[in-house]
């Protein structure tokens, strides 16, 4: 007996020996209609660092330098169905059945989760990004934050060899798979390694591990990464990944800066084919161009407005009657919105353009240069609308890099920047009325566009 199960470790061993010797392929076999469980658990520790914003927000003294306490842990429960493969090209629908965040900075601790009515979300590799967004959107900023998480089952894919390989053997993921797998806009140095740590008949192991320098919002992200991906040999796909990584991330305009340490399991199985979450009448139509459903929705805390905007367009700040934004495009700080609502009655006490241009001319002073444009535009939502356009200055304590720079500026620098300040009064029924008022360099106004159409052509009053 001895003997004979002797002989059985000794032939195991042996197939593994072989399996660990001989070079193979590990190809996804993921194909349109398979439907997968996908759960994620998700936690980071560390310390957040926000800067002194620059140029003319340098004055705001509310955004002082600060330190503090960081803590997150979120979890994930969802089916994922692929819709789409195509040369790299994924569309996934999903359902969310658990997604719940708690944030703790300092002191204040904020939760969210899915609401009942976003559950059903569509997932896309675009480019270097991975989208996801609702079905029928617009998201909130905080349900988009949420479902955008680093290691989405759709980049796991990249990480895999595209030749033969035998353990011991390495390889880089590109820098695509990168950028979507740690959710930055560019990479700049990849040192990221791939290994094939383990192979039997039944799975590969792949170790995964170095260093990877990108950006996002145009801010410096460094992430130390070690991370191990599990691929099952008889479905061919991914169905397990456990990773630790370190992200220093630098402050900018829209977020604040980062020191965490970060740990991440996700686990993928086979779902049941027929769950009834993936009926034949659920759509996931691939994005095309401006699409609509990527626009993010923004709801004034005190329930005065609501409007959307496009995903550039970044929330940082709320009350209950204004909220402030801020446009990043190509990773460079472009412009900022912020919407207050009219304090007074405007049936009682009605606003003009003239009454508009007077009270603005008075508050900007010397810095005032000439109005642009002032016009009534048409209705649009039930509301009335109307626009001023003002060129102004702003005077300069700091480089234009918003660096903290020398105590005083080089002889050859500008003082000053040309601005150019679009104001529009948006009036509604019931006497309301909202000012927005977007506020950018001249120098950008290419860049800039019609960033400011949709925040101002979706505006509306909900009732009271």
């Amino acid at each position: 007996m001895l003997r004979f199960s002797s002989g059985i470790a000794l032939f195991s061993l042996t197939l593994v020996l072989l399996s660990n010797a001989a070079a193979v392929e590990l190809n996804s076999a993921r194909k349109a209609g398979d439907t997968d469980r996908v759960t994620v658990t998700f936690s980071a520790t560390g310390k957040t660092a926000q800067e002194v914003p620059p140029q003319e927000a340098a004055a705001d003294k509310e955004e002082a330098a600060s330190d503090e306490s960081f803590q997150f842990e979120a979890s994930y429960d969802y089916l994922s169905k692929t819709r789409l493969l195509s040369a790299g090209h994924v569309v996934a629908l999903r359902y969310y059945a658990k997604a719940t965040a708690t944030t703790k900075i300092g002191d204040d601790a904020t939760t969210s989760a899915i609401p009942a009515n976003r559950r059903f979300n569509i997932a896309e590799t675009r480019g270097q990004n991975i989208e996801i967004f609702p079905r029928t959107g617009p998201s909130l900023p905080s349900e988009e934050a949420l479902l955008k998480i680093p290691m989405d089952p759709l980049a796991l894919d990249g990480f895999l060899p595209t030749g033969d390989v035998k353990v011991g053997d390495t390889w880089k993921p590109s820098d695509e798979t990168l950028a979507r797998a740690f959710q930055i806009e560019a990479v700049g140095v990849n040192k990221i390694e791939c290994e094939l740590a383990e192979l039997t008949d039944a799975r590969a192991m792949i170790d995964v591990a170095g260093t990877l320098e990108g950006a996002r919002f145009g801010a410096t992200s460094f992430f130390e990464v070690k991370a191990r991906i599990r691929f099952n040999r008889e479905r061919n796909r991914i169905n397990w990944l456990g990773m630790a990584f370190n992200n220093t991330k630098g402050a900018n305009r829209v977020e604040v800066g980062l020191e965490a340490s970060a740990k991440m399991t996700v686990q993928i199985l086979a779902a049941h084919k027929n769950n009834e979450n993936f009926d034949a009448n659920r759509e996931a139509k691939p994005l095309t161009q401006n699409d609509p459903r990527l626009n993010l929705l923004c709801e004034n805390s005190g329930g005065h407005w609501t409007f959307t905007h496009h995903p550039d367009w970044k929330l940082v700040k709320q009350t209950k009657d204004a909220a402030v934004l801020r446009l990043i495009r190509s990773g460079e700080f472009v412009a900022e919105c912020h919407a207050s609502r009219v304090l007074r009655d405007l049936r009682k006490e009605p606003m003009t353009l003239d009454d508009l241009e007077k009270e603005i001319k008075e508050k900007l002073g010397k810095r005032y240069l000439k109005t642009l444009e002032k016009k009534t535009l048409p209705l649009k939502n039930t509301n009335a609308t109307s626009l001023l356009r003002l060129a102004s200055v702003v005077p300069l304590t700091r480089p234009l890099d918003g660096s903290q720079g020398p105590t005083e500026l080089p002889k050859d620098a500008p003082t000053e920047l040309q601005m150019e300040r679009r104001y529009y009064l948006v009036t509604g029924q019931e006497g309301r009325g909202v000012i927005l008022i977007f506020t950018f360099d001249q120098k950008l106004t290419k860049k800039f566009d019609d960033a400011d159409a949709t925040l101002v052509e979706t505006l509306t009053f909900p009732k009271k």
